[in-house]
C-alpha cells in the first residue's frame, strides 16, 4: 500500500494513506483486509500514527455511472447533471473507511493503532456513531468486539467546523481522541483558526488543552508527551 511520510519529528512518526479501497492485481478491496496485515503490524510495531486525508476516493464512477459518463473523472472538473448530483445520495468515504477498520477487524487485530481522519467535516460522526451503535444492539455477533469502545480507542476525530464539541463529550467520546484543526488558507478552512479557543472556552482546562493541541501531541509523542 503506497504512503506518504507527515512529520514535524521524526520520518517514521506519521504516515498518510488515501481512504479508499486499495487497487491491486485483483482489483480494488479494503486497506483493513487481513491479507495486509503484515503492513499494519509494523505501523503498530512502529507507533506510526495513521493520518487519513480528505480526498478523491474512487466514489465519482458511481456517480458517473448514473450520467452515463464513462470517461475518466477528473478532480474540480463537473459533468453530468447538477441537478441530478445535487438530489442523489450521499456517499461518505470517511463512514465507510471507519466501518471497514472497525468492521474487518483490523483495529481488534491491532488495538494499538491510531487512525486520524482529517479534514472531514466532523458532520459525519454523530449519524456513524448512531448507526454503529444501533447495528451492534441488533446483532452484536457481527461484532468481534464493542463497536463504540474500538472508536474511542482507535479513532481520533478532527473536529473540523464542529460547533458543539460539548456534544461529542456528551456522546461519549474522550477529549483525547478530539482534535481541532483547520484548512486555512484554503477557503474551506477556518477564517481564524485560533478563534476555536473560544468554542471550547466553556470546557473543562484539561478538555480545552487536549483538543486545542494535547490530544494530538500526545498521540504524536511530542513536547511534554514525548515520553508518555
Amino acid at each position: 500500500m503506497p504512503t506518504t511520510s507527515c512529520t514535524a519529528t521524526s520520518p517514521r512518526s506519521c504516515t498518510l494513506i488515501r481512504v479508499a479501497p486499495v487497487p491491486t492485481w485483483k482489483g480494488r478491496k479494503s486497506f483493513a483486509l487481513e491479507e495486509f496485515d503484515p503492513f499494519w503490524a509494523e505501523v503498530e510495531r512502529q507507533g506510526i500514527v495513521v493520518g487519513m486525508h480528505s480526498g478523491d476516493a474512487g466514489y465519482q464512477r458511481y456517480t458517473n455511472e448514473w450520467d452515463g459518463i464513462t470517461t475518466e473523472m477528473l478532480p474540480f472538473k463537473a459533468t453530468g447533471s447538477g441537478a441530478f448530483r445535487a438530489m442523489a445520495s450521499e456517499k461518505s468515504v470517511v463512514d465507510d473507511g471507519m466501518a471497514s477498520i472497525i468492521g474487518h477487524g483490523l483495529a481488534t487485530r491491532f488495538p494499538t493503532l491510531k487512525f486520524m481522519p482529517v479534514e472531514y467535516w466532523s458532520t459525519w460522526v454523530r449519524p456513524f456513531l448512531r448507526r454503529m451503535q444501533a447495528a451492534y444492539e441488533r446483532s452484536p455477533a457481527l461484532f468481534d468486539e464493542d463497536p463504540f469502545e474500538v472508536f474511542k480507542r482507535n479513532i481520533y476525530v478532527h473536529i473540523f467546523h464542529e460547533p458543539d464539541p460539548k456534544g461529542l463529550l456528551d456522546m461519549g467520546l474522550p477529549a483525547d481522541r478530539l482534535m481541532f484543526g483547520s484548512d486555512f488558507p484554503h477557503p474551506e478552512g477556518l477564517g481564524d483558526p485560533l478563534a476555536y479557543s473560544e468554542v471550547v472556552e466553556n470546557l473543562a482546562q484539561e478538555d480545552q488543552e487536549l483538543i486545542m493541541g494535547g490530544t494530538l501531541a500526545r498521540a504524536m509523542k511530542v513536547g511534554k508527551y514525548a515520553n508518555a
